[in-house]
């Protein structure tokens, strides 16, 4: 009796693994034909973007049929303006550092820029080393009462704005 009921157990068990087991794979066919359907949607959608993009970057995309050369457009043409962004930055540090006569050749932009910054904190401590000699102070004094008025300045800008609003 023992035995029976084992084997009745064991194979009621076996039968709701095999039909669970089989209902996936119908299922299957359904869910194929519907994740196909959103992949596509997904890829029309995805590059109906790319062309949105490029047309707001004045692309031609009449003769580019996949996503991938419109792409390689778009990233050519922002490389290309990266780069003209880059030239511009060099050619008016270029100018700072010439006005300044600072010399320039064979460095980086970054060293351009520590020079320029160094040749004019250096301008502005003589501007303020000769303000103070005809003042007969000295340099940090000056600075001390640069630094007064600024508060001043600042704390009656501060009482003007509360009691306007």
């Amino acid at each position: 009796m023992k035995n029976v009921k084992k084997k009745v157990i064991g194979a009621s068990l076996g039968a709701v693994f095999a039909l669970a087991s089989i209902s996936p794979v119908f299922a299957a066919d359904i869910s194929t034909a519907a994740a196909t359907q959103a992949t596509t949607q997904q890829k029309v959608q995805h590059l109906d973007k790319i062309k949105d993009r490029a047309s707001k970057l004045k692309i031609d995309t009449s003769n580019m049929t996949t996503a991938k050369q419109i792409k390689q457009a778009i990233h050519k043409q922002v490389k290309e303006k990266h780069q003209a962004k880059k030239q511009k930055r060099v050619e008016r540090l270029n100018k700072l550092a010439a006005k300044l006569h600072i010399d320039t050749t064979g460095k980086t932009p970054q060293q351009i820029k520590q020079a320029i910054h160094t040749a004019t904190k250096a301008k502005r401590e003589a501007k303020l080393q000769k303000i103070a000699q005809k003042k007969g102070i000295t340099v940090e004094q000056l600075k001390a009462q640069q630094q007064a008025k600024h508060q001043a300045k600042q704390a009656q800008q501060s009482t003007t704005n509360t009691t306007q609003n």
